[in-house]
């Protein structure tokens, strides 16, 4: 069974898009929606690291923080298990050498990250849903790298297949960029690559975004 976050009542809830160690540029949203911390509740959709600059400034602030709430994204899940050497990739030496020291214990906070976290309207996730399943009933592994599902001969986003009441936020897809479909919001729009990066509060249906200040990771190196 996935686990589930829990997080107190707020006036806002503030829903950020893939940071992927774009520590900067996410002090910089935080200052544009106004964040305080003892009205608004902060929630990170996942992939808070890897590609960008600044790793070891995110999972500082995240672990000195912790009244701000993540859900575990596919970067997250992936060094978990380089780091654990159940598989190795090549993609996060780099990671790796820069977090050194502190690896164990940002690790540590990783492991203990939700596959999503649940409001009374809303779902947060990195990846996306299982059609017709609560995610309690999904994978780890599906709940973190979805994207599309394939349906009578062809692959479709699985956000087409949702059929439910609450707000969906998620990330991962810096490829569809913002992604506003009815009860919809996608939100990573590729700050990394050197796109922007974005909030979604919720209850006000209201998106912020800022810059990059630079393209920080070249995505045809992927």
């Amino acid at each position: 069974m996935c686990r589930k976050g829990v997080v107190l009542a707020a006036e806002r809830v503030i829903f950020i898009g893939d940071i992927q160690g774009c520590y900067d540029e996410w002090m910089s949203l935080l200052k544009e929606v106004d964040y305080k911390p003892e009205r608004d509740q902060l929630i990170l959709l996942g992939d808070m690291i890897n590609r960008g600059p600044k790793n070891l400034e995110v999972m500082t602030h995240l672990m000195n923080h912790p009244e701000i709430k993540a859900v575990m994204g596919n970067h997250e899940y992936h060094f978990i298990r380089h780091v654990n050497r159940e598989r190795k990739r090549k993609s996060f030496e780099r990671l790796e050498r820069e977090l050194s020291g502190f690896t164990r214990k940002i690790v540590k906070y990783l492991k203990g990250l939700p596959m999503y976290l649940e409001g009374e309207d809303w779902i947060a996730v990195h990846g996306g849903l299982e059609p017709g399943k609560h995610p309690s009933k999904s994978s780890a592994k599906f709940l973190c790298t979805v994207r599309e599902i394939g349906a009578n001969g062809e692959s479709r986003p699985w956000f087409d297949f949702y059929e439910g009441h609450k707000w969906i936020l998620f990330g991962h897809w810096s490829l569809k960029g913002l992604v506003q479909k009815e009860r919809i919001r996608g939100l990573d729009t590729g700050c990394v690559y050197g796109g922007r990066l974005t909030a979604w509060i919720y209850p006000e249906d209201k998106l912020v975004s800022v810059p990059a200040q630079r393209m920080h990771f070249d995505p045809r190196q992927d």
